[in-house]
């Protein structure tokens, strides 16, 4: 009985020893894991200040990137039509477009481009494009500033001009002037006066660049300090 019994305790204290390096173990997992919660918290405070700034600076940045945008003018010249006869190609009044810079007397000016409307009537000529015909004009962006009231974008204009941009990097020249945007809408580039309008069809058609040009820069002289420009 003596001799069986020393083969048994020796695998009992076998599995005592084993559990006891199991439950050693357990502990030290456990103790590690409580030490990764403890340093994470305290990361987690440690950091919170500088990732608070950085949320703001996210912030800032997205600001910054629209700020032309978010301070643009849109002027629309309801008295011009009654006043002097100035107009777009439908009738409606001149409307401009005017982002503020840091150098009050600097100014940018940009007249939208696009090809004429050389006949009034609709184009059935396949290869001739639709907006050559100022009927069809009339009721697109082209001849009509009701397209023109909102909406506008001085970022997107940057994005394909860059002396838009008012990053003193990519446009050290003209960064803080004053830009202007003035929307194409007459059909003629910004030119010729007719008194009476063009009836065709169902619509009135009027030609009168040169007084809607000239009513937007009456207004931008004596309103918006274009006058003071010293460039």
């Amino acid at each position: 009985m003596w001799a069986w019994g020393i083969p048994r305790y020796a695998v009992h204290a076998a599995r005592v020893y084993n559990d006891g390096i199991e439950d050693s173990k357990r502990r030290l997992t456990r103790a590690k894991f409580d030490n990764a919660l403890g340093y994470l918290s305290e990361a987690t405070v440690f950091y919170r200040i500088p990732l608070a700034f950085l949320g703001i600076f996210a912030l800032l940045f997205i600001f910054y990137s629209n700020f032309q945008d978010v301070m643009v003018e849109t002027v629309v010249l309801t008295h011009a039509p009654v006043e002097s006869g100035a107009c777009c190609l439908d009738g409606t009044p001149p409307v401009y477009h005017i982002s503020r810079g840091n150098n009050p007397r600097k100014w940018m000016i940009f007249h939208e481009g696009g090809d004429w409307c050389s006949q009034l009537m609709v184009v059935d000529n396949p290869i001739e494009r639709d907006s050559w015909s100022c009927y069809t004009r009339a009721a697109q962006p082209l001849g009509s500033s009701k397209f023109h009231t909102s909406g506008f974008s001085f970022s997107k204009y940057a994005s394909r001009f860059g002396y838009f941009s008012r990053d003193p990097q990519a446009n050290p020249l003209m960064h803080d002037w004053n830009h202007v945007v003035l929307p194409y809408c007459d059909g003629a580039s910004f030119s010729g006066w007719r008194e009476q309008p063009a009836i065709v069809e169902d619509r009135e058609l009027y030609f009168r660049g040169s007084s809607l040009l000239q009513a937007i820069m009456q207004d931008l002289l004596f309103n918006k300090g274009l006058a003071q420009a010293s460039e």
